[in-house]
């Protein structure tokens, strides 16, 4: 059987390589270990007990029936068999286009073929730097319901907005969502929304947590002291998501659109915001002006003005429905992204450009979904999961092509093609411990005490 040659009638016509380069292909497979013992037994035959076949081409034995040989190449049904020190320029060119793991997979499945492609693929896609920055954005996560407050301006959310020329300050109460606004002068500074607050309290009340965005307005240093003198929890939302302060985001598109509607019907915009506080929230919650100020106000409609006790319990197990309900159909298709950890590598999405950069995460912040996390050039950010991404660890080194030609003598030679896959270099996160002689840091370096302070 040796030195026999079997004529086949299969023209692989398929193969778009360059001459040059279908005869590098034909002489790396002579030359691979595993190739040539293949192409062995697909000539003599496949032996019919398993281990009397040897163990380097157990993988090949559930497909058997779909190899071929044609002109010294391996063939899979209508895919070429790549060699392993070939496999790197072969994914080169897989990837060339930059198209993502499910189109490199689709390219390869017409054409070529080797026992961990598919692995590979996913491999080199994962740690390809220019996917990792043009990645798309986070699909969304399950809904975290803001706390519901069980008592009417217990916690209000406030923002500025821009509507026909003038700057507007909106205070609205998670309770009742009554909504309060007053325009403000030009060039709104944090004293001109100190200024405001401070008359809205006077008139409301007092709130225990206020709620809004990181506009420079709210995260001065006069706001965090006005904050304290006036003993109210300030919560900001994560920066570039406003959607984690998405109640207030909402009613500000109401008040616009009721605005809005008035001008364009000739109506008294006051008039619109009267029946917007006097119209009930559904048809088991009252309206938002008899949530805060417990009773009905008079509107433009005839009023009837019955005395009702005892309903707090059920407004709130009303809101409490409704608010499960909203979860309920905002989770719909929704997924948490994975914890992260201090000194993981990740990459950062910029809000403007959508582009993922590298960044180590420092620490997890207080806020829900909310981290600390180091860019490349020292800036200190705090941003949402939503636009954080781990950075994939290779999983599977993929051949070593150095080794590959040293042990078969041959150097592939190739223009204008990229030899080598950048990877990002593997962080590992280190957690600080203490330990009785001192405290370990997240690189490793043990801190111990003077002995001075030991007596």
């Amino acid at each position: 059987m040796d030195n026999q040659h079997i004529g086949l009638d299969l023209q692989i016509n398929f193969v778009t390589f360059s001459n040059e380069k279908l005869a590098s292909l034909r002489q790396e497979t002579s030359k691979d270990v595993i190739l040539h013992g293949l192409k062995d037994v697909i000539i003599q035959g496949w032996p019919e007990e398993m281990k009397d076949l040897p163990r380097m081409l157990h993988p090949y034995l559930s497909f058997r029936d779909e190899l071929s040989i044609e002109d010294g190449l391996v063939i899979k049904g209508s895919r070429v068999v790549i060699p392993a020190s070939m496999q790197k320029l072969v994914l080169d060119r897989i990837h060339e286009g930059h198209q993502g793991i499910t189109k490199g997979q689709l390219r390869a499945k017409d054409c070529v073929y080797w026992t961990s492609i598919n692995r590979d693929i996913e491999d080199l896609v994962q740690q390809c730097s220019i996917c990792q920055e043009t990645s798309r954005s986070h699909t969304k996560e399950t809904l975290i319901p803001h706390e519901l407050p069980t008592r009417p301006w217990q916690y209000v959310g406030t923002d500025l907005f821009h509507y026909g020329g003038n700057d507007y300050l909106i205070i609205a109460d998670y309770y009742s969502k009554f909504p309060v606004i007053r325009k403000m002068p030009m060039h709104v500074t944090s004293q001109a929304v100190i200024k405001g607050l401070k008359n809205l309290f006077s008139e409301y009340g007092v709130p225990e947590k206020v709620y809004s965005d990181n506009g420079r307005q709210y995260s001065s240093e006069e706001f965090a002291t006005f904050a304290s003198n006036w003993e109210f929890e300030h919560i900001t939302s994560s920066p570039h998501y406003p959607q984690s302060n998405g109640f207030i985001e909402r009613t500000i598109q109401t008040v616009k659109n009721t605005i809005d509607k008035a001008k364009r019907s000739n109506k008294d915009p006051e008039m619109a915001f009267l029946t917007l506080r006097t119209t009930p929230l559904d048809s088991k919650l009252p309206s938002p002006a008899e949530l805060l100020i417990g009773r009905k106000m008079r509107s433009n409609l005839p009023l009837h003005l019955p005395t009702k006790e005892g309903q707090k319990q059920d407004v709130y197990e009303n809101f409490k429905r409704k608010q499960d309900t909203q979860k309920q159909y905002y989770d719909r298709g929704a997924k948490d992204q994975p914890t992260l950890l201090p000194g993981q590598a990740v990459r950062v999405q910029d809000h403007i450009t959508g582009r993922w950069t590298p960044a180590t995460v420092v620490e997890k912040s207080q806020e829900p979904r909310s981290y600390i996390v180091e860019t490349q050039d020292g800036g200190i950010l705090r941003r949402n999961r939503r636009h954080i991404r781990q950075t994939p660890q290779p999983k599977h080194p993929l051949p070593d092509e150095h080794h590959a030609e040293e042990s078969t003598g041959t150097t592939l030679n190739i223009d204008n093609e990229q030899d080598h896959v950048s990877k990002a270099p593997e962080v590992v996160p280190q957690e600080q411990e203490s330990t009785c002689d001192g405290t370990r840091t997240r690189c490793g370096r043990t801190i111990k005490k003077p002995n001075r302070l030991n007596l």
